[in-house]
């Protein structure tokens, strides 16, 4: 998995950058494994100049055996006997007049743990959206409830995933206790992301001619039509405990002192999975 999650960690850093140039006072927000592994199921059913183009972006070039490695990745998220909640979910909605392949729904399964949902996107689209964002809902714990809507700086700029590695590489860290001030915030973007992918060299998959996804349906008819990408974080108080008392406090003078780390500006932030040197979440706060 380690090829995997440098190529995952690229790939993150690359897509933060482009999302950063449409406004770099926001706050932003979101999942570059959510968007990865999605697109991952997308690129084991496509193939020539298609697959070439989705390897690069995706820096799957950097990775080996990418969608066993998925797989392994999905595997230890979901593993059960942990003191968190963290959960992936996969699933591939497909218009029900297509004949995809068995093979391809084989690998999904397999490799991302996903069903394909036969759906009537062309004569009840509307249904097929309210199915989709219940899905959603229920396997987000309610933290997402509608990601498919109706619709016919200097370090920022020099950062890579080498340099980001390189930061959080436990060799380089030393582990001390802070008095931390962050404020509580909440977060919620939504992302239309494929003119991004465009920009960054993904362009056969979203034209209706050149696309080949013929790993997908042997018709090969099929093309991508629209990347949707929804995330949510809120840091708060919960789960700290806190207690209020009068009295008087008495301190030694070698008693050991605790420095302070204020988030009085803006920062960025990342959720890494620690197991699997995973980038998970990723952000930047810039204002409350």
């Amino acid at each position: 998995m380690d090829s995997l999650s440098a190529a995952n960690g690229s790939f993150a850093i690359e897509l933060y950058k482009k999302l950063n140039e449409n406004d770099r006072k926001c706050n932003l927000f979101f999942s570059p494994l959510s968007i990865s592994s999605a697109l991952a199921m997308v690129y084991l059913g496509a193939k020539g100049n298609t697959a070439a183009q989705m390897s690069k972006v995706l820096q799957f070039e950097k990775a080996k055996n990418v969608h066993p490695s998925f797989q392994s990745l999905i595997t230890e998220i979901n593993k059960p006997g942990t003191d968190y909640l963290l959960r992936t979910a996969n699933r591939l909605y497909g218009e029900k007049s297509f004949a995809f392949l068995d093979d391809f729904i084989g690998s999904t399964q397999k490799h991302y743990l996903a069903d394909l949902q036969a759906v009537d996107f062309t004569g009840k689209s509307e249904d097929c959206r309210k199915d989709i964002n219940t899905w959603v809902e229920q396997t987000t714990e309610g933290g997402q409830n509608s990601l498919l809507y109706t619709f016919i700086a200097l370090l920022e700029q020099e950062l890579t995933y080498e340099k980001f590695a390189e930061i959080i590489n436990p060799s380089n860290l030393e582990k001390i206790e802070v008095d931390l001030y962050l404020p509580k915030f909440k977060l919620e973007n939504y992302f239309d992301l494929d003119s991004v992918l465009t920009t960054l060299g993904m362009t056969d998959v979203f034209n209706v001619i050149k696309c080949d996804l013929s790993g997908m349906s042997g018709d090969n008819d099929l093309f991508l039509s629209k990347v949707v990408h929804k995330s949510f974080v809120e840091v708060n108080e919960e789960g700290t405990e806190a207690a209020a008392a009068t009295g008087a406090v008495v301190m030694l003078r070698c008693a050991r002192f605790i420095p302070k780390f204020v988030c009085d500006h803006p920062f960025l932030f990342f959720i890494v999975h620690k197991q699997c040197s995973h980038i998970l979440f990723c952000g930047r706060f810039t204002s409350p």
